[in-house]
């Protein structure tokens, strides 16, 4: 018999290498020409937002750099979108949105990152969908990505676990 907390291990795992790929950019941060210097983050917890700080070396001053709204829908769905501080107006601007949904057996993890142009989240458009199989154990994943010139998903990598199939037309 399979074991169901294995395959939901697997997924809980796939989610946070996606979130860390996804938020690398802010935890990458480097001193130009010098050793990398060892930041201090803090961390406020206020309902369904969190904003992150760095504390300077005198540890009395904080920096705003990220703050995240996530919002959870009665159906079990979470959209969570992530905003970086603009140090010179003063500001929050959007940076991208991932959000995570129930298709009948699937799972759905989207992403997209901020167009200021359009003033929507239209950049990047990444989905990746898990079809569970009846224990909850992950039967297959496909990542997709957005087309703009064909407006539609494209496949980008999919696999297939002990031999089950699934048409992506299914889940698109």
């Amino acid at each position: 018999m399979k074991n169901p907390l294995m395959n939901v291990s697997v997924l809980t795992v796939s989610i946070v290498v996606a979130s860390l790929f996804i938020c690398s950019s802010v935890a990458n941060a480097k001193t130009a020409g010098k050793r990398k210097a060892k930041t201090t983050y803090v961390y406020n917890t206020w309902g369904n937002e969190e904003t992150v700080y760095t504390l300077d070396k005198t540890g009395k001053l904080l920096t705003p750099k990220v703050k995240h709204e996530t919002q959870k829908g009665e159906d079990g769905s979470m959209l969570r979108i992530t905003y970086r501080w603009d140090a010179d107006n003063q500001l929050w601007n959007p940076g991208y949105q991932l959000s995570m949904s129930e298709l009948g057996n699937s799972t759905v993890l989207s992403y997209a990152a901020w167009d200021k142009n359009t003033r929507t989240f239209a950049l990047n458009q990444q989905k990746a969908v898990y079809a569970k199989g009846l224990e909850n154990e992950i039967l297959s994943y496909e990542w997709f990505k957005w087309n703009h010139a064909d407006e539609q998903w494209d496949v980008n990598q999919r696999l297939v676990f002990e031999g089950y199939e699934t048409d992506s037309a299914d889940v698109q």
